[in-house]
């Protein structure tokens, strides 16, 4: 790397603001009170068949993981160690509610 290399870029940062470079059609809005649902699946103890250890910390992880989709408005819904298939039950039983009306996920224009 050249040593101007930041000052180069922090003249052409100068020049754009970041609106001018964020695409409507590409973002969403994060102002709305209820952003969605976010699925997290923290899976910690594994079927002994898989050969797969303990994972310590996934706790920490998932709890983190939780508070941030949580502070950005969405509806977080955990799940501990669950299998594949109880995996692709969970995701299914979402879509058949989000299809049919009975879980609300936004309101008005959001």
């Amino acid at each position: 790397f050249k040593t101007n290399s930041s000052s180069t870029f922090m003249k052409a940062r100068k020049n754009y603001s970041v609106d001018s470079v964020i695409q409507t059609d590409e973002s969403y809005r994060m102002d709305c009170p209820e952003m969605g649902i976010c699925i997290l699946v923290n899976n910690k103890h594994f079927l002994p068949n898989t050969g797969m250890a303990l994972r310590s910390g996934t706790d920490a992880d998932a709890a983190l993981v939780f508070d941030t989709f949580r502070t950005l408005g969405y509806n977080v819904k955990t799940y501990n160690d669950l299998p594949c298939k109880r995996i692709i039950e969970v995701l299914l039983d979402l879509r058949l509610q989000l299809e049919t009306g009975t879980f609300i996920t936004k309101q008005g224009s959001c």
